[in-house]
């Protein structure tokens, strides 16, 4: 009988190395790839250490042995060497230091990226939670978001302890995020943008002696005195429920923003949309007159929420501190 080969120790060694090495780079491609897609985001909302993640591997990637701690993102050291170079380093073997260099440096990675998403959780939850509490102050529910549909078989991630938990602070951040981004497109929705900028403010809302009248009346509006033919702008996204002429209110535009939210524009002398038009904010929506129960040019600025009406300038006034936030 011929004898089987036996590899020789320094090759099994060296194969079982490259394979924990091959493990630890898949992880971390998979842990970037799960917040990868919503860093551009993250960078563009002034998240903490969006850009860590990818700008400090590639330091580290080509940085000598010696350098690596003075190169750890959010002021970490690097992670302690798991083997010990001094105890390798009497076998000679080259190859076996620079596998023991390139672990060492995917531990510190793995260490780095999880402070790294700890701080973008912290920062976005921070961020949303103060949105809410300015939208609550407002007046102002938001209709939940509902869960998507997901499904399929359950297959477990051969992770260890560390590298689920790495795997679970990644889909942290991306529900976090998921949250932040439909809470901002909720807000753009709200009439919080000026209609009128460098408009005059000639009425306030509230109780007020009416100008015709000429006996105290509840103003549900603001008015904003501007030259006749000026263009008014839609104050956030919505669709039009209504584009014409009102009792009262000469000729209107009446925008839906959802969650029981509507912004009306009146005294126009002229619409530039039409009923069941779905806009954006900013869009011209007609041109500024003397239509209605009017005595000069003005916008009448209107905002209610599930019927009431409420003070359009706290939307506005809201807006400059969401804008802030978001």
């Amino acid at each position: 009988n011929v004898p089987i080969p036996k590899a020789a120790p320094g090759r099994s060694q060296k194969a079982a190395e490259q394979a924990k090495l091959q493990e630890k780079k898949k992880l971390s491609r998979i842990a970037q790839a799960r917040v990868s897609d919503s860093f551009a985001d993250l960078s563009a909302l002034g998240f903490r250490s969006s850009s860590s993640i990818t700008t400090n591997h590639e330091v580290m990637a080509s940085a000598p042995r010696t350098e690596i701690a003075s190169v750890a993102p959010l002021g970490l050291e690097a992670a302690a060497d798991p083997m010990p170079t001094g105890s390798i380093g009497s076998s000679g073997n080259p190859t076996i230091l620079q596998l023991a260099d390139a672990t060492s440096r995917l531990e510190t990675e793995m260490h780095d990226n999880n402070a790294i998403l700890y701080n973008i959780l912290d920062d976005v939850k921070r961020k949303t939670a103060k949105v809410e509490r300015r939208l609550a102050k407002l007046g102002v529910k938001l209709d939940k978001k509902t869960k998507e549909a997901i499904g399929g078989p359950y297959v477990p991630l051969a992770f260890d302890g560390d590298r689920e938990k790495l795997a679970q602070d990644a889909e942290k951040v991306a529900m976090a995020l998921d949250n932040f981004m439909s809470l901002k497109r909720n807000i753009r929705k709200l009439p919080i943008s000026h209609p009128l900028p460098n408009g005059r403010l000639t009425s306030r809302f509230g109780p007020r002696r009416d100008p015709f009248m000429k006996r105290m009346a509840m103003h549900s509006g603001i008015d904003i005195a501007h030259s006749h033919g000026k263009p008014i702008r839609a104050a956030g996204d919505g669709k039009v429920t209504h584009a014409g002429r009102r009792s009262g209110y000469g000729i209107m535009v009446e925008i839906d923003h959802g969650n029981g939210i509507i912004s009306r524009y009146a005294h126009m002398s002229r619409t530039s949309v039409k009923k069941g038009a779905v806009i954006k904010k900013g869009r011209i929506v007609g041109k500024v007159g003397s239509s209605g129960r009017s005595t000069g040019p003005h916008l009448h600025f209107e905002t209610r929420i599930r019927g009431k009406a409420v003070n359009p300038s706290s939307f506005l006034l809201a807006g400059n501190d969401l804008r802030s936030l978001i």
